[in-house]
């Protein structure tokens, strides 16, 4: 008899046989690309005893799709039609995945779609917000409780700055239609378009203006999170990230380059309060994990009052509930929001449930 804890899975390639697996089944097929100076591989303690991979797809819970789709296309192509086939023919859920920073642009139907980068406007009901792999840089380790002071000191180490002319100009065009169509048609859900670069220029802009606040930032003119990109020592880019995110009671937490922040939950790794400006993101859990616990949240049309927002904010926690808030935001990433964690919390979740979009 079957173990209730154990999600039995099959697996069934239908991309590119030299595509790398998702993390969660890397074991099981291609070799993984190589990792950003900033991640890691699996820790030795990533165990998965509640996943087992069957050969036959008659015997799974759940049948996945190893390898993400990379674009719209793809999303609609024959690999697609296949997913939705097989799952028909077992009357089993199929599980794939969006595997780009631009994933909400992914759409598939009539199987269940993780994916890291969602618009909760944009979702649909078979869609999943997906937690990244990052690395738990708390892990192994007790978390360095910082107390209370004068003010609230925020944090963020990072790209916001320019590597040349030509990106500057790009950004300023882009920033300039996003604003002119959000004008035009009194609908500010347009400016959540922008690029992570601008909250973040903008987040460390307002708040380095008010003297309520310290600002704890160091700005890199590159993305620092890949060995191809980085101008600064990968070993010292690396010590430097965690540490300023040590350093600070909140850590700034907009947006990437898709939908959602890696450098969030690299925050709540480590017990730090992350401030995430929300621009319509949808979080993995967020029907039974109260985030509200352990994050500050600010609405993108809130960015130029978040000096204010921090400052009040913090007033209004005691010694205590700003320990335990720290403490809430290392236990819900080892708990729920880690990587393994999350897998093993969601996919039996998914045994026998075939998604709501039409096959």
């Amino acid at each position: 008899m079957r173990s209730m804890h154990v999600v039995h899975v099959s697996l069934v390639r239908t991309l590119d046989a030299k595509r790398a697996y998702v993390r969660l089944l890397r074991a099981y097929g291609a070799t993984a690309m190589q990792e950003a100076i900033l991640y890691k591989e699996n820790e030795s303690s990533w165990a998965t005893p509640w996943l087992a991979v069957t050969e036959h797809h008659v015997d799974a819970d759940v049948i996945i799709a190893p390898q993400p789709f990379r674009s719209p296309q793809e999303g609609l192509g024959d690999a697609a039609v296949k997913l939705r086939d097989i799952a028909v023919e077992y009357g089993k859920p199929v599980v794939a995945f969006a595997g780009t920073d631009l994933s909400h642009r992914i759409h598939v139907k009539g199987v269940w779609l993780f994916m890291a980068s969602m618009y909760k406007r944009l979702k649909k009901d078979n869609e999943i917000a997906l937690v990244p792999y990052i690395a738990d840089m708390g892990e192994g380790k007790e978390v360095l409780i910082r107390k209370k002071s004068a003010k609230p000191v925020v944090g963020f180490c990072g790209y916001a700055g320019f590597p040349n002319t030509k990106t500057k100009v790009r950004y300023w065009v882009k920033n300039f239609l996003l604003d002119a169509l959000a004008f035009i048609t009194r609908d500010a859900h347009h400016l959540v378009y922008k690029r992570g670069i601008y909250f973040r220029r903008w987040a460390m802009e307002v708040l380095g203006r008010d003297a309520r606040v310290q600002t704890n930032f160091i700005v890199r003119d590159s993305f620092g999170g890949n060995v191809a990109t980085t101008k600064v020592d990968p070993a010292r880019a690396r010590e430097e990230y965690i540490q300023n995110m040590l350093d600070s009671d909140f850590v700034l937490a907009p947006k990437g380059d898709g939908n959602y922040s890696a450098r969030f939950y690299e925050a709540l790794s480590l017990g730090r309060i992350p401030i995430l400006i929300d621009t319509d993101m949808a979080l993995p859990l967020e029907d039974t994990l109260d985030y509200s616990k352990f994050i500050l949240r600010v609405p993108h049309t809130e960015v130029h009052r978040l000096g204010e927002i921090v400052h009040d904010y913090y007033a209004t926690l005691t010694d205590e509930s700003f320990a335990e808030m720290q403490r809430a935001a290392r236990k819900a990433f080892a708990e729920h929001l880690r990587y393994d964690r999350f897998f093993a919390e969601v996919l039996p979740t998914l045994k026998g449930k075939m998604p709501p979009a039409s096959l």
